[in-house]
């Protein structure tokens, strides 16, 4: 029954189960007895593949975060500005594969990953200001070993610290926070 039901997503008219009711019926029997299972299971594992395009792709995107060529990683860390300004939805993706790609082994991606974020902050200041993790990726880079990445973390703290003198009442906590 859970072969049928789950690979060709029908349920038996006989006993009227739901595709819902279905999945509380396999997670019930797995708790009373796990081996009672084991031919459902690789259907269960193909059933939670996506089979949504969209999603696949930001998936496969995220990805390449963690290529082996170092000019992908440059180029997609160089894009993540452009996610942080417009795409809101995936804001909690970009933070942690940021938070990987600021401990590059490669200083190239080390600096754009500072330079996405205070690029992000100089067009769009409540984005990063919101986020207590990337003005903590900024601050991180400010003790880098390599002079080019130190001075452009420290300069985009200064450029949040100065937003933070002008406008002391429309600052977020982070920025407080970041800035104390």
């Amino acid at each position: 029954y859970f072969k049928v039901a789950l690979f060709l997503g029908k349920s038996d008219s006989k006993t009227s189960l739901s595709s819902s009711r279905t999945y509380d019926l396999i997670y019930e029997l797995y708790i009373i007895s796990p081996p009672i299972l084991i031919s459902v299971f690789p259907q269960l594992e193909f059933k939670l593949k996506s089979t949504d395009e969209s999603e696949r792709m930001g998936s496969a995107f995220l990805g390449r975060f963690n290529d082996v060529s170092l000019s992908i990683r440059i180029k997609c860390v160089q894009h993540t500005m452009h996610f942080l300004l417009n795409h809101e939805e995936v804001t909690p993706d970009i933070i942690e594969v940021l938070k990987v790609r600021q401990h590059d082994p490669y200083e190239a991606v080390r600096f754009e990953v500072v330079t996405a974020i205070v690029s992000a902050a100089k067009r769009n200041f409540s984005i990063v200001a919101e986020s207590e993790d990337l003005l903590n990726f900024v601050k991180e880079r400010t003790m880098d070993k390599k002079f080019k990445i130190r001075k452009e973390a420290v300069n985009g703290l200064a450029f949040v610290y100065y937003r933070h003198i002008m406008q002391p009442l429309q600052i977020p906590g982070a920025v407080k926070k970041a800035v104390s």
